[in-house]
C-alpha cells in the first residue's frame, strides 16, 4: 500500500480542527458555568474628609463641666450615596451605627442621596484623650467607603513624678492654654485610700509649656493619686489621675 503524502496532509489539518473544536467545548462550559453565577456589586467611589469642630463647654447640674465636639465629615468627589448608607461611631469601648440619613440636615436629605460639598454633623461628647473612630461604609458591597480617627487634644496632661522621697515627690505636668492664651495651674493630690482632695497653690502660666511643683509633709509607704489641674475663664480642667507611692519609713 502507497500512502501518499496529500492524505497524511489531510489527517493532521483534520486532528488539528478536532483538538480546535475540543478546546472551544471546554472554554464555553467553563465560561457559562462562570457566567451563571452573579457578579459581585462594585463599591462606589468616594472622596471623604474629616474635621474635629466646635468645642464646647457647659456646666453641668452637678457643678462640673463637660464638653461636646462636633465631627464633620464632607463629601468632597465621586459618587452620591444613598441616604441608607451605614456610619458606625466607636469611642472607647462603646460603638453606635446609624445611617448617613440620620446625620443630614433635612435640606440635604430632599433628593435621597449625599452628595458633593453636603455635610455630615456628629455630635460627640468627652471626647477629650479619647479616640474617636468613624467608619462609612456601604452594606451591599461590604466595602469600607471612609474610616478616620480623631482626637481632641486636652489642655493639660498629668505626666509622672520625680525626686520621689519618704515623705515627699515632685509632681509634673504639660500644659497648653491655646485660644486662652493664659491662665493658672495646680496639682490635687490625696492619700488613694481618702476621698478628699488637696491642693498646691495656683501658679499664673501662659502659652504652652512644662510645670512641675515639689508636694512635701507626706506619710511614708503610702500611695499617693494626683491629677494636673489647669484653670481660664473659670473653667478648671484637669488631666488624667495618675498615683506614686512614697519611699518605705526610714
Amino acid at each position: 500500500m502507497i500512502i501518499k503524502e496529500s492524505d497524511s496532509a489531510i489527517s493532521q489539518i483534520l486532528a488539528a480542527c478536532l483538538l480546535l473544536i475540543m478546546a472551544l467545548a471546554i472554554l464555553s462550559m467553563v465560561y457559562m458555568y462562570y457566567l451563571s453565577y452573579p457578579l459581585p456589586d462594585s463599591p462606589p467611589y468616594v472622596d471623604i474628609s474629616g474635621t474635629v469642630e466646635g468645642r464646647t463647654r457647659y456646666l453641668t447640674g452637678l457643678g462640673t463641666y463637660e464638653e461636646y465636639f462636633y465631627l464633620i465629615l464632607t463629601h468632597r468627589g465621586g459618587e452620591s450615596l444613598p441616604l441608607g448608607v451605614n456610619v458606625e461611631i466607636s469611642v472607647s469601648n462603646r460603638s453606635e451605627t446609624k445611617t448617613i440619613g440620620e446625620y443630614l440636615e433635612s435640606e440635604y436629605t430632599e433628593d435621597g442621596l449625599w452628595g458633593i460639598g453636603e455635610q455630615m454633623i456628629l455630635r460627640a461628647e468627652n471626647i477629650t484623650n479619647n479616640q474617636v473612630t468613624i467608619i462609612v461604609y456601604d452594606s451591599k458591597s461590604d466595602y469600607v467607603l471612609f474610616m478616620g480617627t480623631f482626637q481632641s487634644e486636652s489642655y493639660v496632661t498629668t505626666q509622672g513624678t520625680f525626686n520621689v522621697q519618704d515623705d515627699g515627690a515632685t509632681l509634673m505636668m504639660d500644659f497648653d492654654f491655646k485660644e486662652y492664651g493664659s491662665g493658672r495651674v495646680r496639682f490635687a493630690y490625696k492619700q488613694a485610700s481618702e476621698e478628699s482632695w488637696s491642693y498646691t497653690n495656683w501658679k499664673s502660666e501662659s502659652g504652652r509649656d512644662f510645670y512641675h511643683k515639689r508636694v512635701d509633709g507626706l506619710p511614708c509607704n503610702t500611695y499617693f493619686d494626683y491629677k494636673a489641674e489647669i484653670k481660664f475663664d473659670s473653667i478648671i480642667e484637669s488631666g488624667k489621675v495618675e498615683s506614686f507611692r512614697t519611699l518605705v519609713c526610714p
